[in-house]
This record gives structure tokens, C-alpha cells and sequence, in this order.
């Protein structure tokens, strides 16, 4: 359990983490989707006469970049970027992993062999090792980060699908679904997947989280997406230059990272805290 779990729970409003973590997200991906829609069919601009320049309220709200960009407008773009990669990422994560693991779960004992052996085998590569072959074999591009994420993360949403799928499957319920005659997918789609809605939603809200570090850690590295898009991990790999003469650069998307995935969290601890109240009541 997180600390910032602990501190939410214990409060009279077991919504608050929720609320303030849509608010840290959406506070910064509202004014970088905004942004990133003026930008997109123009790329930044370098301006070396505008280079470093300090933040004024009118202009440029915290200053310029190296390159003469905004340096808060450029963090916000790289963000709406970063995080639309780590939640597609997600997404296939879900769908491939959740899949293979109701099918092990409603196959039998072999197949639930092979998928765990699948899942330790996933384990043991970090995104950066997967991420690394991507590059070497196809080149750096958005498909390729996303894939790298994604096979990292599918083992997790295997063994989470094959745990609660087997959990429903074993109730009373589905076994008086089977009596009444309903097919193996009237089953899945009318009890099996509704029940595992509540666990996945938590589950990928969490790991949008970790997967937006690593996506972060990814692109620090130079095996995301090349140049132009911008992404926060390359910004900072940028900035880092000028930590001590111009420690803001660093600040700005550094701030933005912490803002995404602590939000995401909270976003997550709240999910996690209000399905569990309603299972309490019903």
C-alpha cells in the first residue's frame, strides 16, 4: 500500500485521492492536448535570438529553451506525447495479456502451464532490453516503443486475467449459467468479463504509471521516438546541460513527470478505494 493511499483512505472523503489525482493529470494533459493540436501540423521552430531567454508573463510564462522554444509550451506537448504512448501501450497490454489469460484460465492445467511460463519468461526482460532489439532490428519509432512497453507489461495482465477469471469461473453462478444452456461466449461476455472490469481498471491505471517512468526512461536513452516529436524523457536528456546554470529547463518537465504518474496513482488508489466500498455494500 502506497503512502499516498494511507494518507487518503484515512480520510473522511475516501474520494479525495481520486479528485486530486484527475486534477494533477488533467491540469496538465487539457493545456498540452490544446497545445498539441496548435502544433500539429507545425513543428517548433528554432529561434536562436530568442535563446534563453527568462520567464515573462506576457511571452513566454517560464522562459525559453536553448533552442529558443517555449519551454513550458514544449514540456506540455512532450507530456500529451509521452502519456499517449504509455496508455496505448497499455491498451494492447490489456487486450493481448487479459486475453491469454481467460483463455488459460478456461482451457485447463496445460495451458495454464504455458502461460506461466510465458508470464516468468516476459519477467525477466526489462522494456529497456526489449526496447534495445526493437530499435536494433526496425529503428527507433512510436510502434516500436509501444510494443516494447507492451511486452513488458503483458505478463502481469496474464496472470491478473488467469487469477480473476479462474475466481469467476469456479462461483455458483457460472455454473448454473453452464446448466441453463449458455455458450462458452455467452458466459465470457455476460459474467466472466463484467466481473473483471473493477481489477483491470485499477490494474491499468497503475500501470499507465510505471509505464509512463519507463517511457520517460526510454526515450532519456534515445530508443523512443526520434525527432521532431517531442517526449519528456529526451527533453530532460536535452536540458540536463544546463542543470546548474539554468536549473528551471530541467525543473519544468521534470515537475510535469512527477505531476502524470503521481496523479495516475492517486487516480488508481481511488478506482482501487471505491470498488472495493461498493463490494463491501453490495
Amino acid at each position: 500500500m502506497s503512502i499516498l493511499h494511507r494518507i487518503t483512505s484515512g480520510t473522511r472523503f475516501p474520494s479525495l485521492g481520486l479528485a486530486v489525482g484527475s486534477v494533477c493529470v488533467l491540469g496538465v494533459l487539457v493545456p498540452g492536448a490544446v497545445l498539441w493540436l496548435a502544433h500539429l501540423h507545425v513543428t517548433f521552430g528554432i529561434d536562436i535570438h530568442a535563446r534563453l531567454k527568462p520567464p515573462t508573463f506576457l511571452a513566454h510564462w517560464l522562459g525559453t529553451d536553448p533552442l529558443g522554444r517555449d519551454t513550458l509550451v514544449f514540456s506540455l506537448v512532450g507530456a500529451v506525447n509521452s502519456y499517449a504512448i504509455s496508455c496505448l501501450s497499455m491498451v494492447l497490454a490489456l487486450g493481448l495479456g487479459t486475453g491469454l489469460g481467460i483463455l488459460a484460465a478456461a482451457a485447463g492445467q496445460k495451458t495454464k502451464i504455458i502461460a506461466n511460463g510465458v508470464v516468468e519468461l516476459g519477467i525477466a526482460f526489462p522494456p529497456i532490453i526489449i526496447a534495445a532489439l526493437l530499435v536494433t532490428l526496425c529503428g527507433a519509432g512510436v510502434v516500436q516503443e509501444i510494443c516494447a512497453l507492451a511486452i513488458f507489461f503483458i505478463p502481469g495482465f496474464v496472470r491478473l486475467g488467469q487469477q480473476a477469471a479462474a475466481n469467476i469461473y469456479a462461483q455458483d453462478y457460472i455454473a448454473a449459467a453452464r446448466l441453463s444452456a449458455l455458450t462458452p461466449w455467452r458466459i465470457l461476455l455476460r459474467h466472466v468479463v463484467p466481473n473483471m472490469v473493477p481489477g483491470l481498471l485499477v490494474q491499468f491505471s497503475v500501470n499507465v504509471a510505471l509505464a509512463m517512468l519507463a517511457e520517460t526512461g526510454l526515450s532519456y536513452l534515445g530508443l523512443g521516438a526520434p525527432p521532431p516529436l517531442p517526449e519528456l524523457g529526451r527533453i530532460l536528456a536535452s536540458y540536463q546541460v544546463h542543470i546548474y546554470d539554468y536549473p528551471h529547463l530541467v525543473a519544468v518537465p521534470g515537475v510535469v513527470v512527477v505531476l502524470l504518474v503521481l496523479g495516475t496513482n492517486m487516480v488508481g488508489d481511488g478506482l482501487r478505494d471505491r470498488f472495493a466500498r461498493q463490494e463491501r455494500m453490495s
